[in-house]
């Protein structure tokens, strides 16, 4: 197997780090008994446990040796922890023995060519940061993925944190998706209760291959130690659904206004980074998405540069003009907004609830777009955020059918899965 280390000037996107350094106190506080019982039970009745492994566990739970979800996983059988402190210090020589123990839980998992391209240095905030992409070719296909790692962490009272970012293993369910598996792997950071306080120790990390049905487990006992990373089961956040999509998008018009080198940046975007679900695809793509801002940063005028980016947004079709915005951060009273667009004004007051800007903003501006473009609106997209894209019906349609958009559907139609 090739290992390939390219070091690069560039910045990549850089994830932050949560949680506390370890400490020394002097009494670790136990995970709960009961609680630890009945989730064995469960890992049980899933199979994620054999009867052997079950009994095991729960002597380990009596004897006080439970006391997070990666002092669990020893037990389970597809799931394995890896310990740092035995690993090389630089990302050329742990990365690959990663991914070498991730076949032990990954049926048919495999790669060649692997590849670390490591990116220019982050110096904001506590811990230094470098952007790093890992690339695999697997079955004559490469799949790439975004993340990071802390090369100052020597310097900290914990080296190990930020030795690895937590979107590595991501490359892995890429192919998961790709191949129609029905389980993703989840990431388990070592986290533990000491006598005052939750702490969070980064010299283990645990992996678990998990189906959405066995997450649950999991997700049954919120506010303990007994959590996992979520993951998407999404079927289009590897290559062959990405490239697909991106077909999809580009049949229909969605990249008409882009130039061919922005199409290929934003598929190597897409290609690298993590997708929640196919919304993040068109993300990578310049003026598709609108993200809307309904908490506010205040600054005068703010409805006018609103209305500018929504007119953007639908690349000529929505042109509105003589625009009035009487917002002003200083006398943040009733304010009159106004538009000129198709022959006819459209008028309203406007009033802010503290930093909340009034969606009546959006009720004049679609009631203009309505009136005079048949055959075009915006769709609430169905993410974290609030966001929307204009679409035709024609274009809409397809998107539906196909399901390479998740749209915030009105209450009472069909929901997307």
């Amino acid at each position: 197997m090739r290992i390939i280390v390219i070091a690069t000037l560039c910045l990549g996107s850089i994830l932050g780090i949560e949680g506390g350094v370890s400490r020394a106190y002097s009494q670790m506080i136990p995970l709960d008994k009961r609680v630890a019982h009945d989730f064995a039970s469960r890992m049980l009745s899933r199979k994620l446990l054999d009867s052997s492994s079950y009994r095991n566990f729960n002597a380990a739970i009596e004897g006080g040796r439970i006391n997070s979800t990666l002092d669990a996983l020893s037990y389970l059988d597809r799931a394995v922890v890896i310990d740092l402190r035995e690993m090389p210090q630089e990302p050329a020589g742990y990365i690959p023995i990663i991914f070498e123990r991730i076949k032990s839980i990954v049926p048919g998992f495999h790669f060649d060519s692997l590849r670390i391209e490591l990116q220019g240095r982050d110096s904001a905030g506590d811990y230094p940061e470098h952007g790093m992409i890992i690339s695999m070719m697997i079955d004559g296909r490469e799949y790439r993925q975004g993340t990071f790692y802390a090369s100052d962490r020597l310097k900290d009272p914990d080296p190990y944190l930020g030795m690895v970012g937590d979107t590595y293993y991501e490359i892995v369910n890429k192919w998961l998706a790709d191949e129609g598996a029905d389980y993703r792997l989840h990431q388990v950071d070592y986290r533990v209760v000491w006598e005052d306080w939750w702490a969070a120790r980064y010299d283990r990390i645990g992996l678990v291959a998990l189906t959405a049905h066995e997450k649950r487990v999991f997700d049954t006992y919120p506010g303990t130690l007994l959590t996992v990373g979520g993951e998407t089961f999404d079927a289009f956040i590897g290559p062959r659904g990405i490239e697909r999509a991106i077909a999809g998008y580009r049949q229909i018009g969605l990249f008409d206004h882009l130039t061919e080198e922005q199409i290929a940046e934003g598929t190597k975007r897409a290609l690298t980074e993590s997708h929640m679900n196919v919304n993040g695809i068109l993300r990578q793509f310049p003026n598709t998405i609108l993200d809307v801002v309904l908490e506010s940063s205040l600054r005068d005028e703010m409805y006018a540069d609103q209305l500018k980016d929504m007119a953007a947004a639908t690349h000529g079709a929505f042109s509105p003009s003589n625009i009035r915005d009487d917002y002003r951060v200083k006398t943040p009273s009733a304010t009159i907004f106004s538009f000129e667009f198709g022959g006819r004004l459209y008028k309203t007051k406007l009033v802010m609830e503290e930093d909340w800007i009034d969606t009546k903003f959006f009720d004049l501006v679609n009631r203009g777009i309505e009136e005079n473009i048949p055959d075009g609106r915006f769709y609430a997209l169905a993410d974290d955020d609030m966001s929307m894209i204009f679409l035709t019906k024609k274009q809409y349609e397809a998107l539906r059918q196909q399901r390479l958009l998740r749209f915030d559907l009105p209450s009472g139609e069909e929901k997307e899965e």
